[in-house]
Parts: C-alpha cells; sequence; structure tokens
C-alpha cells in the first residue's frame, strides 16, 4: 500500500520509471500541490517518452482534490487494462487540472475522469501528445477557456472507443478518433475493442457507445462507423445525423404520411437576420451557384475544342452569331463563316469549336465554318471507314468558300480510300459539299514518297515531273507541260497554294521551257 497525502508538491514522481506490481496496492493522493503535477508524475518535458510507467493489473488508483495536474506524463505511461482509476476533484491553474499528456497515455478499462477544473484548457484531459481511452469515462469536468473534457492540441492523437463523453458540453476541441485520411477529410471510425460496432446509434439510449457517438456528431456532425461483418468483409456505414435526420417515430408526430427517406423541410427564422445580411446572404448564394453552374459548363465544354457541334442560330449583331449549344452559347465571327452562305435565325447549324477560353470571368467558346478543321469533321461525320479506321484521313487544306484539298490513304490493300470518300456515286461527297455551299473538293492519295504525294496533289494537273530539291527545307520542283501548266498553279496560284499547304512543301513550278533555260536536265517519264 502507497499512500501519499498531504503533499507540499507532488505526491509520486519520478523522471525514470515507475512500476508499481502488487495487485493491492492503493496509490492515492489528496490536497498535494504542485507548479507542475500534484499527484502522479513521469518524466520531464525535455525527457518525452523515455520514461517509462506501468501501473500493473488490479492495482487501485486515485487521484483527488490536487492543486495541480493529477497526472502529468511525459513518458510512456500505461495502465493495464483492469486497473481501477479514478481522476477527481482536481484543479488547475493553467491545463489539464485530471490529466496533462505529452507522451503516450494509456488507461485502463473504466476510467472515470470527473469533477476537475482548469483555468484554461482541458478540465479532464489536456493532450499534446497520444491517448487511448477504452471503455472510459468523462463527465462533469469544466474549462475556463475550452475543452471541459477534453482539449486534443492540433495534430496530437486521442483514440477513444466505447468512451463516453460528456456530450452535452459542445466544446472537446479538436477531438480525434482512431483518425485516417480520405480525399483530405477527417472522419470519425468509432468501434469497440474487437472492431465491431454493437449497437446502432439511439439518441433515446444512455450507453456509453451512444454518448461516445453524442460526442462525435457534436463535433464533426457526421459519424463514419467502421467495422467487420460475419464474412470479414470491412465496412462502412454513416450513422445517423441528428442534425439533418429525424426518427420515423418523431416524424410521425408531425405528418403521418412520412415514410423512410422523405424530406420534411421546415422554415426557419435565425435570429439577428435582418435585410442587410439577408441580402448578403442571397449574394452568397448566387455567387455559388453561379459558379457551380460555370464548372459543369466548363466540364461538359472543356473538352470539346477541335470537335464538331450542332447548335442553333439564336442571336446576330454587328460583327458575331451567337449560336445556341444547349447549355452555353458560342460565337460564330462572321468573319469565320464560308463566304456567300446566308445564315438564318432560329436554323441548325454545324459548327467546329476553333477555341474554348476559360482564363475570363465567361467560359468562351469561339466557332468557326471556315476552318480547314470543319472539312476533316465534316468527312468524319459522313464516311464511316475514316471512322472506324479504314481509310486514314492525312492533312487538309482550305480555301473557304472555293476549294479544299483532303489527302487520305489506306493501310488495307483491297480498300480504295478515295473511292470510299466519293461515296456510290458520289453520294457521301455530294452530302459535303452541300454543308459547305458548294466548295469544290478534290480528294487524292496520300503517299510516303514525297514526289508522288505532290504530283497527286496538284490534280487536276497530270504529266507532271517533280524533283525533291532539299529534303530537310521540304523545297520541290515540278516541271509541266504547256497543257498542265495553268492547270498546276491554278486560278491565281490557288491550286499550287492548297498543294504546297497540303503536302507541307514549298514548291516551284516551271515550264519545260523554262528549266532548260535555267540550265535545268530533266526527262520526262
Amino acid at each position: 500500500v502507497i499512500n501519499a497525502t498531504n503533499n507540499a508538491y507532488y505526491g509520486i514522481t519520478s523522471k525514470n520509471e515507475i512500476t508499481v506490481d502488487d495487485s493491492s496496492t492503493i496509490i492515492s493522493n489528496e490536497n498535494g500541490y504542485g507548479f507542475i503535477g500534484g499527484g502522479l508524475r513521469l518524466g520531464t518535458s525535455g525527457n518525452l517518452n523515455k520514461s517509462v510507467g506501468n501501473i500493473a493489473s488490479g492495482a487501485k488508483v486515485t487521484l483527488k482534490g490536487n492543486k495541480s495536474n493529477a497526472l502529468e506524463n511525459y513518458g510512456q505511461f500505461k495502465f493495464d487494462s483492469d486497473v481501477s482509476l479514478e481522476i477527481t476533484e482536481n484543479k488547475d491553474k493553467s491545463n489539464g487540472a485530471g490529466i496533462f499528456n505529452a507522451g503516450t497515455l494509456t488507461l485502463p478499462n473504466k476510467a472515470v475522469i470527473q469533477n476537475n477544473q482548469a483555468a484554461n484548457y482541458g478540465g479532464g484531459i489536456y493532450n499534446k501528445g497520444i491517448v487511448n481511452a477504452i471503455n472510459s469515462a468523462l463527465y462533469n469536468n469544466h474549462a475556463g477557456k475550452a475543452g471541459d473534457d477534453i482539449y486534443n492540441v492540433t495534430d496530437a492523437l486521442f483514440n477513444f472507443s466505447k468512451t463516453a463523453i460528456d456530450w452535452n458540453l459542445d466544446d472537446c476541441d479538436h477531438l480525434i478518433d482512431d483518425w485516417y485520411l480520405d480525399t483530405e477529410e477527417k472522419r470519425y471510425n468509432v468501434h469497440d475493442e474487437e472492431n465491431y460496432f454493437v449497437q446502432k446509434y439511439d439518441k433515446t439510449l444512455e450507453t456509453r457507445e451512444n454518448i461516445a457517438l453524442k460526442a462525435a456528431h457534436n463535433l464533426l456532425g457526421k459519424v463514419i462507423v467502421k467495422y467487420v461483418d460475419e464474412e470479414g468483409n470491412e465496412i462502412e456505414e454513416d450513422i445517423f445525423n441528428p442534425e439533418t435526420e429525424i426518427k420515423l417515430s418523431d416524424a410521425r408526430r408531425e405528418d403521418k404520411s412520412l415514410n423512410v427517406g422523405d424530406t420534411i423541410d421546415t422554415e426557419v427564422t435565425p435570429k439577428d437576420f435582418g435585410r442587410v445580411a439577408a441580402s448578403t446572404a442571397k449574394q452568397v448564394v448566387v455567387q455559388k451557384m453561379r459558379e457551380a453552374e460555370r464548372n459543369s459548363i466548363m466540364a461538359e465544354y472543356g473538352d470539346k475544342q477541335d470537335e464538331l457541334l450542332v447548335g442553333t442560330v439564336a442571336l446576330e449583331d454587328t460583327d458575331n452569331y451567337f449560336i445556341d449549344l444547349g447549355r452555353t452559347n458560342g460565337i460564330l465571327p462572321k468573319k469565320d463563316i464560308i463566304p456567300g452562305e446566308k445564315i438564318e435565325m432560329g436554323s441548325q447549324i454545324k459548327v467546329y469549336v476553333s477555341k474554348v477560353d476559360n482564363s475570363g470571368k465567361n467560359l468562351l467558346i469561339l466557332l468557326s465554318r471556315s476552318h480547314y478543321g470543319f472539312v476533316k469533321r465534316l468527312f468524319e461525320l459522313e464516311i464511316p471507314e475514316l471512322s472506324d479506321g479504314s481509310v486514314l484521313l492525312y492533312s487538309v487544306a482550305r480555301d473557304a468558300g472555293f476549294r479544299s484539298k483532303v489527302a487520305v490513304y489506306s493501310e488495307k490493300a483491297n480498300i480504295d480510300p478515295i473511292g470510299a470518300c466519293i461515296g456510290e456515286k458520289g453520294s457521301r461527297i455530294a452530302r459535303i459539299m452541300e454543308e459547305l455551299h458548294g466548295e469544290k473538293l478534290d480528294v487524292v492519295r496520300y503517299d510516303k514518297d514525297p514526289a508522288v504525294f505532290i504530283e497527286n496533289a496538284l490534280a487536276p494537273a497530270k504529266n507532271l515531273t517533280v524533283a525533291i530539291t532539299d529534303p530537310k527545307k521540304q523545297e520541290a520542283m515540278v516541271i509541266a507541260d504547256k497543257d498542265n501548266f495553268s492547270l498546276a498553279i491554278g486560278k491565281k496560284g490557288q491550286n499550287a497554294r492548297l498543294a504546297s499547304r497540303l503536302t507541307h512543301y514549298k514548291i516551284d513550278i516551271k515550264t519545260q521551257e523554262q528549266a532548260s533555260l535555267d540550265g535545268i536536265n530533266f526527262r520526262s517519264e
């Protein structure tokens, strides 16, 4: 038996080790007074987790009436599970009248911490380290500033299982129960020592489990219960939240027709909620709704750049048409329509998304019908072989409203890529030309040999001699006879210009006479 009473400073103190192993031992301290710890102290602030304390099975520990921290731990202090521990009626001028913990502390089963008073924080427990509590009870403790029962410093850990906390006191600050991170949110994991949640939450039952859940509800508003079912599967469940949920029996007192899953709307008029506050609340709600709508629209249209969309012509001003795309409008500048086409209000129209810009206040979607990508997407829409990969589109060159050249090829010998694009009796190419308002289309075969590809791109000119003069600079010379020279050049150089864009080569076209005068020897085949 160890009796420590009426001590001026510490009842029992050790800087290194405390071991009590006699099952009949009683440690008692009354009316002690200390600047750091009045009842039981292990270690020093400079000796964190190096000192070891153990109160063995069967011991009875009572820390009562101390004028400073009843139990102060800087080391590793463990009570065996069946030790009887009562910490009551202690006072401290600062923090942690019942327990001040800066190390690792394991409390026994059924520990009782009640009626303790701290001037600042943590009337029952002030925790800066790790506290493990199973089936314990914290009641009627008081703190002058915050944390009547528990004050858990940020990043400290308080593990409780089946521990009753005075849930009516709403300032158990920073409480964390076996926490883990999930999408950067701390969640509560309430369980018993076998990792089974035994009893569903029922606020009418004042069991230790339910009181612990109430404390967690009060702090977090939501509790995730984690348990293992009979088949060994780990299950997570949301527990009843009294702030947002109501029992069916209580709900039917108001309306007997209500069933599980129904929603009850209740009008609430907060105190001091005047005109200014109402206006501010409205502005915040409207702003949040606009932000949510903007984010939703961006998620829907953010990846639509370089795609073909169908919209309705909604508005027109001096420079632009505004196309209704469903949830938002796109802008089709008049300079980007097909030259000569007439667009009617309310008509359906195909448009190419040339740019999606989210950097401004509103989402900006720029549209075009003159972009070469518009022709590319029309081909993909009308020709199934392009969609399934049987025919591949190499490049597109376009002079909007006049002529476009499209280079295609196939890696399958039995497929004619040009015939697939033209269709039976020209049906496929006709539908594309109709959308382009009669714009001429040249479909040519792509070839890995740049000389052959350039000759194909200069169609309808024939009998051409092509020489690659500089492969690195991608320069080529084409020699044409009198009959094909003007065809190769095209009206105002259009054919040569489109062929250059299509092949990505700089093309110099000469007649046979010009080539001879320049001293170029050639042989036509």
